[in-house]
């Protein structure tokens, strides 16, 4: 991103600015509420108006010449390339298994949640089913065993949901959980 900001500077005479910053700025503005929460989803508006800003330069520098529509394609490319990559790793971390559901299912069943959750008996009991598997069958359990189970998987780099059904720590989230 950042060189796709200096390029602007550079050519700054060339290429119009106002849209392409108009939407960097909102890019911004929509990055404050994920300043207070830790949550995949709330990136949707900033990335929203970065892919409008990274479009309307990457529009205006092809018009240019043959070799920006090749850098932009190529840019394009490595963009699709990356996004897949973290597209999966990012459903990794919504597994059953990753730390950070069992950090969180565990908050509904038995932590600060149980008590004004309201949770329907079948995803109640397959959840406390799931749970019990990975050794988390109270509170307790939650404060002392979820810890130090996630202090053994990363030592085990166990970052990959296999063998199926066990427990691992999610690339996009580490030992600094729960």
């Amino acid at each position: 991103m950042l060189n796709v900001i200096v390029s602007k500077f550079l050519f700054r005479a060339a290429l119009p600015w106002k849209m392409p910053f108009l939407w960097l700025a909102c890019a911004f503005i929509a990055c404050a509420p994920g300043l207070t929460m830790v949550r995949a989803n709330l990136l949707i508006f900033p990335m929203t108006f970065m892919a409008l800003f990274l479009c309307s330069v990457f529009s205006e520098v092809a018009k240019r010449s043959q070799r920006g529509k090749l850098l932009v394609t190529l840019a394009m490319c490595w963009a699709v390339v990356g996004e897949a990559y973290i597209s999966s790793v990012t459903v990794e971390s919504f597994n059953p298994y990753s730390s950070w559901v069992i950090n969180m299912n565990s908050i509904f069943i038995y932590g600060g949640y149980s008590k004004a959750a309201t949770i329907p008996a079948e995803r109640r009991a397959s959840t406390e089913k799931q749970l019990a598997e990975v050794g988390i069958r109270s509170e307790d359990d939650m404060k002392t065993r979820l810890p130090e189970m996630i202090i053994e998987l990363t030592a085990e780099n166990r970052r990959i949901p296999w063998p199926a059904n066990t427990a691992f720590v999610p690339f996009l989230h580490g030992i600094d959980e729960p």
